[in-house]
């Protein structure tokens, strides 16, 4: 499509919604003009058009190599001439007004008629053959149209798209110029595509204290959440203050005390936790969490422990008669260091595989596999994304999902079907390329476990690491609380491999040579 950059005027009335999107309200339109017999598309965000309605547009025309020629709306303005006026008030937009009435009313006021209708609409009584009845009928459907203008022009003059504008009015009705004034960072939290920095935006237009606690409590909200981004499960509040005062261009010194009073309302709204604790060497400070996920990691720990608790049946010499067998069978060596973890493996309740690149994981992985089935299980395969889940696939011979096909992820509910109320029927799973796991979907899996099902991690704590917040399967492996086996030998085939002599070499701390 090649625009034209000169702004001009488009008047008519709407003869047809060709389409209309009710998420962003991007709408077709064909408009009769004033002035032309011809009929012209117009394309635009309208929070509001009817068929029928008189419009006045500011925008661009423009060619479209499959549509012709278009009128891109950029904004509507209402009529400012007398005729103009009263083709706007008979087309269909207020109750009580027709053609007739729409021309009396006109007639009297002239061009001051949308003063009129705004200030002073008593008024409309002067007009002959409007009486009472009618002219209450009339007032209440203009400013149920008023409340719904002046909405929007609020929300557009203080920066927001009219996409945007359209959610927000959806969302709050005709509260919304209240409940934005009121906390203008009440956007950030309900209204899908509006972060902290927009919601500032708006707060800044209407004026809002830069010190206000709203400001504040939004502020340390949308930090913790930004720490998470990059990998953290909170901040402590030296971090906070020293990123508050950065991100709102504040002194620490004055937002210190203020900040005490937002993090105590943030514990009590339940929006936040804090919790206290002493680093080694250090004194004692507070780390503060987004709820969900502190509530996330207790839960992971928790089910854990709960399956630690339950312990398995010792059948460790039938494992390693069949462990051998199968090695000798397959024509495969194993290391000691390989049969030692593929006994671990097979006789923990929860169990860690790590190593290396090229220390035979997806060998030893596959014997696990193989064991578990031959030990009678039902096994499921899993891993974070689809090209993990296709490569064990191909190595094990058997379908791995991804962990969110596995718990069966539903958009409409933004959630998953699996939990601890219908949990995974599997009696083994076996988790590869854990190190991506991060601590919410750690906790959505874990959820979807019962303690009676046997559950084997398998990843590189060096690989990639989580998206999302939390450190999982380096963290369970550094608690030394969690059976693990790290497989640290390097196969006579990986030796050659100048890739993974070098990922060992700075493993170990050493210059690759």
């Amino acid at each position: 499509m090649q625009d034209t950059t000169e702004m001009t005027q488009l008047i008519g009335e709407v003869t047809k919604i060709s389409f209309r999107n009710e998420e962003n309200g991007w709408s077709v339109v064909r408009i009769q003009p004033e002035e032309s017999t011809n009929q012209v598309t117009v394309t635009g965000d309208f929070t509001r058009i009817e068929e029928g309605e008189y419009i006045e547009l500011i925008g661009q025309w423009s060619q479209h190599r499959t549509y012709g020629r278009q009128f891109k709306s950029i904004r509507k303005v209402p009529p400012t001439t007398s005729a103009g006026i009263e083709r706007y008030l008979s087309s269909r937009l207020i109750k009580g007004i027709g053609k007739v009435t729409a021309n009396k009313i006109v007639d009297h006021f002239g061009s001051d008629t949308l003063e009129i209708l705004d200030q002073y609409p008593h008024r409309l009584t002067e007009v002959g053959s409007i009486g009472k009845k009618k002219t209450n009928s009339i007032i209440a459907s203009w400013n149920q149209n008023k409340t719904s203008r002046a909405t929007e022009l609020f929300l557009l003059n203080n920066g927001l798209s009219p996409k945007l504008a359209i959610q927000i009015i959806r969302k709050y009705g005709d509260d919304t110029i209240k409940v934005i004034s009121a906390n203008p960072f009440q956007l950030a939290v309900d209204i899908s595509g509006i972060g902290f920095l927009s919601a500032d935006r708006v707060a800044q237009h209407i004026g809002l204290e830069c010190d206000s606690p709203e400001r504040i409590k939004a502020a340390i909200i949308y930090l913790l959440e930004q720490a998470e981004d990059n990998g953290h499960c909170y901040l402590t509040t030296n971090q906070i203050i020293s990123k508050l005062a950065d991100t709102l261009n504040l002194d620490e010194e004055k937002l210190a005390p203020i900040m005490a009073d937002c993090l105590k309302d943030l514990n009590q709204s339940g929006s936040i936790i804090s919790e206290k604790f002493k680093m080694k060497n250090q004194d004692v400070t507070s780390s503060h969490y987004r709820a969900d996920l502190l509530l996330a990691e207790t839960r992971v720990a928790n089910k854990i422990q709960a399956l630690i608790n339950n312990p398995l049946k010792n059948e460790r010499e039938r494992i390693i008669a069949w462990t051998e067998k199968f090695a000798e069978k397959s024509g495969i060596s194993l290391s000691e260091g390989q049969l030692l973890a593929i006994v671990k493996a097979a006789s923990e309740r929860f169990f860690i595989l790590t190593g290396g690149p090229g220390v035979g994981k997806t060998t030893t992985a596959n014997t696990i596999i193989r064991l578990l089935k031959a030990m009678g299980k039902t096994v499921a395969l899993a891993a974070p994304t689809g090209r993990a889940a296709q490569r064990l696939t191909e190595v094990s011979a058997l379908e791995a999902k991804t962990i969110h096909r596995l718990l069966q992820w539903t958009p409409q509910n933004n959630g998953f079907s699996k939990n601890e109320d219908n949990p995974i029927n599997a009696q083994a799973i076996v988790i590869d390329e854990a190190s991506m796991i991060d601590l919410r979907l750690a906790a959505s899996l874990l959820d979807a476990i019962a303690t009676n099902t046997q559950i084997i991690l398998i990843g590189d704590t060096d690989q990639l690491p989580s998206v999302g917040a939390g450190n999982f399967l380096r963290d369970l492996i550094d608690s030394n609380q969690i059976p693990f086996y790290r497989l640290t030998d390097i196969f006579r085939q990986a030796e050659t491999s100048q890739i993974i002599k070098t990922a060992h070499q700075i493993n170990s701390g050493k210059v690759p040579s």
